[in-house]
């Protein structure tokens, strides 16, 4: 891959990271990630036994339209203080964060909490889409700093519509409560 150059491999490659969730968009995140050469992924989905080595990785990949298990997998990263990508399907298109939680809050409960309406009505036909987009954010965040650094992106393909939106520490945030 000529823009990620052979030093960006090598860095795929070597780098280990947790793709957590379930459903279509976590299947699509697997077979681009391995296609991409990151061998060094720990998968986690519900019911299965807790990975070990956890404490160790690099980053998070978060696909999952479950509230409770992308709450769990949220408060692992952001106690870690290790990055996390989220993705989840969002009316007739989808969302994507990506957590840095070198303080701490900001995370993803912190916009949960302040945003829920950006959880509801997912439509299951955008699910790859998200998990590509999203396998992509997680290998790209890799290699440098990413424009979408404790930010939300959502997108709109029937109006549309695409923003970015800031997230920022919330007192309502239950995660930032309970340190």
């Amino acid at each position: 891959m000529p823009e990620v150059g052979l030093g960006g491999q090598e860095l795929w490659a070597g780098a280990s990271f947790v793709l957590a969730g379930s459903g279509e968009a976590y299947g699509a995140a697997r077979v681009a990630l391995e296609r991409a050469g990151a061998a060094s992924m720990k998968t986690w989905g519900p019911g299965q036994p807790e990975p070990a080595g956890l404490d160790r990785v690099e980053a998070w990949l978060v696909l999952t339209d479950d509230p409770g298990q992308r709450r769990k997998y949220s408060r692992r990263a952001r106690n870690a203080r290790v990055p996390a990508v989220f993705g989840w399907t969002l009316g007739d298109g989808f969302a994507l964060a990506r957590f840095t939680h070198l303080a701490g809050c900001a995370c993803l409960e912190c916009f949960e909490s302040n945003n829920p309406k950006a959880f509801l009505k997912p439509d299951p036909s955008w699910e790859p889409v998200v998990g590509a987009q999203a396998a992509a954010e997680l290998l790209l965040g890799l290699l440098h700093p990413s424009p979408l650094d404790d930010m939300v992106w959502l997108t709109s393909a029937g109006n549309g519509t695409s923003l970015k939106h800031l997230v920022v520490s919330s007192s309502n945030c239950a995660a930032n409560r309970e340190g």
